[in-house]
C-alpha cells in the first residue's frame, strides 16, 4: 500500500511527492537498514538551491514505516538531529557511573596492586563504597552524606593508584609513610561515620569482625571490647549499639594507627643504623687507601697486596658471616603483611654491621688480646667470618623489637 501526499493549495508550486510505503511485519526485507525519518534529502555542503522552474524534481525520499515492536537484525541506534551524541566515556545512571576517580561514585580505575598494603586498602575501599551505595539505595543515607563518603573513597582510590604507578614518591614521603597512613585514616573515618547509619541487624552481623580487629590492637580487658563481646549474645538497643560500636572503632583505629607508626619508626631507625654502618665501612676503606703506611689489620706473611685490599676482603668475609646467621631469622619472620618490610630491614642491618664487627674482632685478635694470632690468609678470613656472624649480639635489640611488634600483630590482645 502506497500513500501519496499532495498539496491542497491550488496556487502552490508543484513539489516532489513523498512516497511512504507502509510494510506489514511479513514484508520487512531481511537486509533492510534503519533510515532517519526526514521529508527530503539533506543537501550536501556545496549544494545551491535551483531557481529554474524546468529543473528536474528532486528524487523522492522513501521511508519504510515498521510496525511497533519490530526491528531489523542489524539495526543501529538512530540519533535525532537535536540529540546530544554521547562520547566514548559516557555512562548511564547514577549507580552505574564509570569507576574513575573524582566522579563521586566511590570508584576508581581498576587497580592492580604492587604491594600487599595496597591490596588490603583497595579491598576495604571497595567494601565501604558498596555499602554506601546500598545504604543510599535503601534510603538509609541521603544524597549529600553519600557523596561525602564517596568523595573520601575517591581520594583513597587516587592515592592507591599513585602508589601503584610508583610516581611522585619522594624519599621524605617514603620515610614518613604519609600516603599509607593517610589512606588508612580516611578508610577508618568512613567506617566510623557509617556506623551511625547502620541498622541494628547490620551492626550485629559486623560485630564479630569489629571485635576481632579491635583485639589485635587493644590491650586485654579493654572495657569497650568486653562490652562488645557481651553484645554479641545480649543485643542492646539500637542507639546504644551504634554509640558503642562507634566508640570501639575509634579506640581500635587509634591503636592501629599508633601500631603502624611504631613499625615505621622502627624501620627508619634500622635503616639509619644500616646506612651509618655502610658509610663507616666505606670511610674506613678510603682512609686505609690514603694512609697505606698504617694498616688497620697487619697483613700476614706472604701477602703482597695493598693494605686496603686486605681490609676489603676482611669486610666481605664479615658480611658473609652476618648473612649466614641472619638468614634463618629473616625466613622465620612473619612480617609479610606489614607495609614496612621489617624482616628485610633486619637482614640489611645485619649485613651492614657484619663487616665492621669483623674488622673490630680482628683488631683485637692481631693486637694480642686473645693470645692467638692468625696463621695465613685462610685463618684470617675464617676469623672475620666468625666475628661477622657475631654481629647478632649487636643487632639483637632490633630483632627483639621487631619480634615484639610482629607478635602483637599475629597474636591478638597480648599486650
Amino acid at each position: 500500500m502506497v500513500k501519496n501526499e499532495r498539496s491542497t493549495d491550488p496556487n502552490a508550486s508543484a513539489a516532489p511527492a513523498t512516497v511512504t510505503p507502509v510494510l506489514s511485519a511479513d514484508e520487512v526485507p531481511a537486509d533492510a537498514s534503519p533510515v532517519i525519518e526526514v521529508s527530503q534529502e539533506v543537501p550536501g555542503p556545496d549544494a545551491v538551491p535551483s531557481t529554474d522552474p524546468n529543473a528536474p524534481a528532486a528524487p523522492a525520499t522513501v521511508t519504510p514505516v515498521l510496525p511497533a515492536g519490530k526491528a531489523f537484525a542489524d539495526q543501529s541506534p538512530v540519533i535525532a538531529a537535536n540529540q546530544e551524541v554521547p562520547g566514548p566515556d559516557a555512562v548511564r545512571g547514577d549507580d552505574q557511573r564509570a569507576a574513575v576517580p573524582g566522579n563521586g561514585a566511590g570508584g576508581g580505575a581498576p587497580i592492580v596492586p604492587r604491594y600487599t598494603w595496597q591490596a588490603a586498602a583497595e579491598a576495604r575501599r571497595s567494601e565501604l563504597a558498596r555499602e554506601v551505595r546500598l545504604q543510599r539505595a535503601a534510603g538509609g543515607l541521603d544524597q549529600y552524606r553519600a557523596k561525602l563518603f564517596l568523595d573520601d573513597l575517591d581520594v583513597v582510590s587516587l592515592m592507591i593508584d599513585v602508589g601503584r604507578r610508583g610516581s611522585g614518591t619522594r624519599l621524605s614521603e617514603w620515610l614518613r609513610g604519609s600516603r599509607i597512613e593517610m589512606v588508612w585514616r580516611l578508610l577508618h573515618g568512613v567506617e566510623r561515620d557509617l556506623a551511625g547509619f547502620r541498622s541494628s541487624q547490620v551492626l550485629q552481623g559486623a560485630l564479630p569482625g569489629i571485635v576481632s580487629s579491635a583485639q589485635r590492637y587493644l590491650p586485654k580487658n579493654t572495657r569497650t571490647v568486653d562490652a562488645a563481646v557481651r553484645w554479641m549474645k545480649d543485643v542492646p538497643g539500637e542507639a546504644k549499639l551504634r554509640s558503642g560500636v562507634r566508640t570501639l572503632l575509634e579506640e581500635s583505629h587509634s591503636a592501629s594507627d599508633d601500631y603502624y607508626t611504631a613499625v615505621r619508626n622502627l624501620r627508619n631507625r634500622m635503616l639509619a643504623l644500616s646506612l651509618t654502618a655502610v658509610l663507616g665501612a666505606v670511610l674506613l676503606v678510603v682512609v686505609q687507601w690514603r694512609v697505606a703506611a698504617l694498616p688497620v689489620i697487619p697483613p700476614p706473611d706472604g701477602f703482597k697486596g695493598d693494605p686496603w685490599h686486605l681490609l676489603v676482603f676482611v669486610m666481605l668475609s664479615g658480611a658473609l658471616g652476618a648473612f649466614v646467621t641472619g638468614l634463618v631469622p629473616m625466613l622465620k619472620a612473619a612480617g609479610g603483611k606489614l607495609p614496612y618490610k621489617l624482616p628485610f630491614q633486619q637482614g640489611l642491618l645485619k649485613i651492614a654491621v657484619g663487616p665492621l664487627a669483623a674488622v673490630v674482632g680482628l683488631v683485637f685478635v692481631v693486637g694480642g688480646l686473645t693470645g692467638t694470632q692468625p696463621n695465613g690468609l685462610p685463618q684470617l678470613f675464617a676469623i672475620a667470618v666468625v666475628f661477622g656472624a657475631a654481629q647478632q649480639v649487636l643487632t639483637g635489640f632490633a630483632d627483639r623489637s621487631a619480634a615484639e611488634i610482629l607478635a602483637k600483630k599475629e597474636n591478638p590482645a597480648t599486650s
